[in-house]
């Protein structure tokens, strides 16, 4: 497991230099993420219609067959060179211009479909999902209303998964046993619970897929409108996050050791997916933090070199009913553990050298509500609420309040657009902290 990791990596850094024609000739599946065609707009993740059948007929001319993802990848086909066209949300333009232009290239395409929004004004019918289902395309769930997982208790998520679901089989449309998660977001809870109702599901990861790829965290590379490949062919951009990252570490540090960054811990796993890539103003410092998952097996770090100093690595392992991870700080060896809480989130142990031990809770105890405590050491205690207010429901709930405590209180806003995330705060004694973080 460890070493099918590192070898993962060691490819992804030699493949960032393979880029052609927005894709790599690769023996491996290449999934494109498409919303609507024939529309403007960038945040729709929109392409012409011309440009939609140019890329089809490049990827058919360099041998690609395309297939209907309606079950996970297996090692009969581990050998040829597959590509899928996906289409989330169910949005009207994908049956009156991408359907056409597929037709005629007799490609199919898979449709992730809201099964709430079916019907409904600028949005595909019953009837005419059939219609792509009797020519051979899939149709899969997107879920029932859209909604961010991540920021669901399990109950609501097991709603959003099963109704969902049974929409999709009364209509006798339920032709593919993959998810599309909204927004591509996805925590191991999230996945826990998929797994319940799916063998297989979709993120917006950069990479390809096959057969020894986590069938419910599938690659699936976003394509935006301009016609350009958002992460070129697959894997470059997990490429030159891992190289940006390592290029941080040899800075040299500006100041003495300092205490890792707030609800940071060594075993952290239940409420990630298969990366998350931060960096955070705070305190004065200016901490980077990386997560990359294999499987149930991570590798995370923490490191701070503007400002005071600070570096944290550590390796982690997955089970049923938590992790266990085992590292490196700028304290010595550090050791952590965390607990599944029967997928409302973790509660983690870690210790480790000089007082750098402590006691955490990162908890969904309410839908749209995170929660998280720790004590680090004896004396350092932090608290947080982060909380997704009512606006843009459509887009599940983007706009997101945090109320917190670190040494003093603090407030502020958090905004998510897809994978990405922007938080800004401002605490009693009028320090600044911000954030970027970017996830699958």
């Amino acid at each position: 497991m460890i070493l099918d990791a590192l070898r993962k990596i060691i490819s992804n850094l030699i493949l960032v230099s393979c880029i052609f024609s927005g894709f790599v000739v690769y023996a491996e599946a290449n999934v494109l993420s498409l919303h609507r065609i024939g529309v403007e707009g960038a945040l729709t993740l929109a392409m012409s219609e011309e440009d939609l059948e140019s890329r089809v007929k490049n990827l058919l001319a360099q041998g690609y067959r395309f297939i209907v993802l309606d079950k996970p990848f297996s090692e009969e086909t581990s050998s040829e060179k597959l590509a899928a066209i996906t289409f989330d949300d169910g949005y009207e333009d994908v049956f009156t211009h991408a359907f056409p232009v597929l037709k005629r290239l007799s490609v199919p395409a898979t449709a992730f479909v809201i099964t709430e929004s079916v019907g409904q004004d600028g949005f595909m019918t019953w009837d005419q999902l059939n219609e792509l289902k009797d020519a051979g395309w899939a149709v899969g769930s997107h879920t029932v209303s859209h909604a961010d997982l991540k920021m669901l208790t399990p109950v609501s998520i097991q709603q959003e998964l099963d109704v969902a679901q049974q929409a999709l089989r009364e209509h006798r449309l339920y032709s593919s046993d993959c998810l599309a998660y909204p927004y591509g977001q996805y925590d191991q809870r999230v996945q826990d619970i998929t797994h319940q109702y799916h063998s297989c599901a979709f993120a917006t990861g950069a990479g390809l897929n096959d057969f020894r790829t986590d069938s419910l965290s599938y690659n699936r590379p976003l394509v935006l409108p301009f016609g350009v490949s958002w992460q070129a062919q697959g894997n470059d951009i997990r490429s030159l996050l891992f190289a940006e990252s390592m290029l941080y570490w040899v800075l040299p540090p500006l100041g003495e050791k300092t205490v890792p960054k707030a609800f940071y811990h060594p075993s952290r796993f239940a409420m990630l997916g298969a990366f998350e890539f931060s960096i955070s103003y705070q305190n004065g410092n200016i901490y980077q933090d990386f997560f990359y998952r294999e499987n149930n097996f991570a590798v995370s770090t923490q490191v701070s070199r503007l400002g005071q100093a600070y570096t944290e690595v550590s390796a982690i392992w997955g089970m049923e009913y938590g992790a266990i991870g085992i590292g490196w700080s700028s304290y010595g060896p550090v050791f952590g553990v965390s607990l599944d809480l029967f997928n409302y989130g973790e509660l983690w142990f870690k210790l480790g050298l000089n007082g750098n031990m402590g006691v955490g809770l990162a908890l969904i105890p309410f839908d749209y509500t995170l929660l998280q405590i720790e004590l680090n050491g004896l004396s350092r205690f932090n608290s947080e609420v982060l909380y997704a207010l009512p606006l843009f429901i459509d887009q599940g709930r983007p706009v997101r309040l945090i109320v917190g405590f670190d040494e003093n209180l603090y407030g502020g806003i958090n905004g998510r657009l897809g994978g990405f995330e922007l938080s800004a705060t401002v605490s009693a004694n009028a320090q600044l902290s911000f954030r970027f973080k970017s996830t699958w």
